[in-house]
């Protein structure tokens, strides 16, 4: 994989880290804060190995219409020295049928001041499921980030399970693939996760390891795809 491959794949893989925070009872209002000691997304570095700062708001009504928008900071130094902050923003509709907790959606990636020539803003259409411990969701865009103009699909699946003590053990998988995928960096690829959660003092703890099958490997800080262990601290209001 040549070094714009590698570096197209970093890109591509940059989105949020965002499952919508729980709202505060009675309220359709909710906010999440959260420090992460390297912000990975789909199993790739989009703070060069270094903490990245994290928070969303969300606003959700009884009907199931959902709006929400989450950012993080980033690092792409050398790549675009200029996007310094990762924006989403997305809405949607969930609802329950057949015993499964639907969700479809809208998801628009926005990067601040970043480079027009990079071209990395980009926006995928989502749709997902969850039964019991169980979930699956499907991510397309019509446009795949970068100086690309072709299509490509993100696929995951994955549980969660009570462990008990307040413990809980999440486990993931995803593959990214398409035209786009293929034209940007050669190949599709696949992420995996596994992490343990707990809530201490009002503060959730997330303690996982994150990797990918790229191969080979980007050893660089930035976009660095190596497998990883990865601390979270978050708090929801």
């Amino acid at each position: 994989m040549n070094q714009f491959a590698t570096r197209m794949l970093a890109i591509g893989l940059a989105g949020c880290a965002c499952a919508p925070a729980l709202a505060a009872e009675d309220s359709p209002f909710s906010a999440n804060v959260a420090v992460t000691s390297d912000y990975r997304f789909r199993g790739v570095s989009q703070s060069a190995k270094d903490p990245a700062l994290q928070g969303g708001v969300d606003y959700a009504h009884p009907s199931g219409l959902y709006l929400g928008a989450w950012g993080s900071t980033i690092d792409f130094e050398g790549f675009d020295d200029d996007a310094n902050l990762e924006v989403d923003l997305y809405g949607g509709y969930k609802w329950s049928g057949a015993g499964v907790d639907w969700d479809v959606g809208l998801l628009h990636y926005a990067y601040p001041g970043s480079d027009s020539d990079n071209d990395l803003p980009f926006t995928e259409i989502y749709f997902g499921g969850t039964y019991g411990p169980v979930f699956a969701k499907y991510y397309y865009t019509n446009d795949y980030t970068g100086p690309t103009d072709e299509a490509a699909y993100y696929l995951t699946a994955g549980a969660n399970f009570e462990l008990g003590g307040g413990y809980s053990l999440g486990i993931s998988l995803g593959q990214s693939a398409g035209d786009g995928v293929d034209e940007s960096f050669g190949d599709s690829y696949v992420d995996y996760k596994l992490g343990v959660s707990k809530e201490f003092a009002g503060f959730g703890f997330n303690l996982a390891y994150v990797d990918t099958d790229i191969d080979p490997e980007i050893e660089d800080d930035v976009f660095n795809s190596e497998g990883t262990v990865v601390l979270t601290v978050s708090k929801v209001f």
